[in-house]
């Protein structure tokens, strides 16, 4: 296959002169669901702002929801014009990475800042051996949070917020360069393409390395918080970063070699280069929807402190064994059993709970007796109140 075929890319008015109806439907399309994209994200600020008294953490989470807009927007701007595709990238790719640190400091806000977030995980331990980077490393130890610890771990977040917009502005750099440049003259970067003499190559494994790195100090922080944060739904927040990241990294990367190693027809007007580039925007587009709905329900759920739920626990289980305690039956003197006056019985709250059901507000008490059960009486598990029968 031709260079030609790989690599050009023909202006926008090219191509809308000899589009084709899928050609129009696709756009179309592309242009709806972006539409909605962005009117979820505009409503969504308004009802951060009307419910999330914290401005820094309604600021980060403001940050975090862009994500899907500002994917959006830019492939579409890609899709329209296919020539601007790595400039489009790059900007998605910079915001993005802003938004791996600002999910962790939204993660510390949860806490109320990052000494409480050390008093708060000083009982946990976070495990080095985590993945992306050190799964299979066994030899690695555990160690407590501490503000020295964690200052680390943000290190490991940020700097992927600093290396990675220079990676992308030198690979633009050199994308700019090679416009226009005859077929028979070496370019430095061609995306997708693997040879010693392509700069892709090298910019793309220090940025793998770089957002692996940063996805590291993430996960640490994240698996070290999922119980106390579970009232904050970190898990699918966390998967909302996770997964807008694996598409935005690793998908434009695999339509670069399909179209380098020709399994992408080369059908004029679009070549295969360019045939790639708008079946990436395309793609994005709808997956950044789904996720944007995905993120509209979970964000939109009931904030509340992270004690509150083991507070509820604890309240519970108070509850019990004070229900416990005031069961008090009397020994049976004969074998006529009469209410009120049945064997005498020992419950744990324990016993109590898994008859009432982790969900119920009141038990039955059913006593046995070699003559059968009994009914004792109705108990409220709230405070121990005692409704009798």
């Amino acid at each position: 296959m031709s260079r030609n075929c790989s690599d050009d890319i023909p202006r926008t008015a090219k191509i809308f002169e000899d589009v084709t109806t899928l050609g129009v439907v696709v756009l179309t399309v592309s242009s709806v669901l972006t539409v909605i994209t962005m009117s979820l994200f505009i409503e969504e600020m308004f009802f951060l702002y009307r419910n999330t008294a914290d401005l820094g953490r309604r600021i980060k989470t403001i940050w975090l929801l862009g994500i899907y807009p500002v994917f959006s927007f830019t492939s579409l701007v890609g899709v329209i014009v296919p020539r601007s595709g790595t400039l489009v990238d790059f900007v998605a790719s910079i915001y993005l990475s802003i938004c791996i640190f600002q999910f962790l400091k939204l993660m510390i806000n949860y806490y109320g800042g990052e000494e409480q977030m050390c008093k708060s995980l000083r009982e946990y331990d976070v495990h080095l051996r985590s993945p992306p980077c050190c799964c299979c490393l066994c030899c690695l130890p555990k160690l407590k949070l501490t503000q020295h610890s964690l200052k680390k771990i943000k290190i490991m977040v940020c700097q992927v917020s600093l290396l990675r917009p220079l990676l992308l502005f030198i690979a633009a750099v050199m994308w700019v360069d090679r416009l226009n440049a005859p077929p028979h003259e070496p370019r430095l970067y061609v995306p997708g393409e693997i040879a010693a003499s392509n700069g892709y190559v090298y910019i793309a494994t220090i940025n793998a390395v770089s957002t692996l790195t940063a996805m590291y100090g993430l996960v640490l922080v994240f698996r070290v918080s999922q119980k106390p944060l579970k009232s904050y739904s970190i898990l699918p927040k966390f998967y909302l970063v996770q997964l807008a990241i694996i598409v935005s990294n690793l998908q434009g990367g695999v339509f670069g070699i399909l179209s380098s190693s020709g399994v992408i027809p080369c059908e004029p007007p679009l070549y295969s280069r360019a045939r790639s580039e708008i079946m990436n925007h395309v793609l994005l587009i709808i997956e950044m929807f789904l996720l944007a709905l995905w993120a509209r329900w979970v964000y939109r759920r009931k904030l509340q402190d992270p004690t509150a739920e083991e507070e509820e626990e604890e309240d519970d289980y108070l509850a019990l064994q004070h229900l416990s305690k005031s069961v008090e039956l009397d020994t049976a003197k004969d074998t006529n059993y009469q209410y009120g006056s049945l064997e005498e019985v020992t419950w744990s709250p324990l016993d109590i709970e898994s008859a009432a059901g982790s969900n119920a507000n009141s038990v039955d008490i059913l006593v046995s007796s070699q003559q059968g059960q009994h009914s004792f009486g109705l108990y409220s598990l709230e405070k121990g109140k005692h409704y009798q029968s």
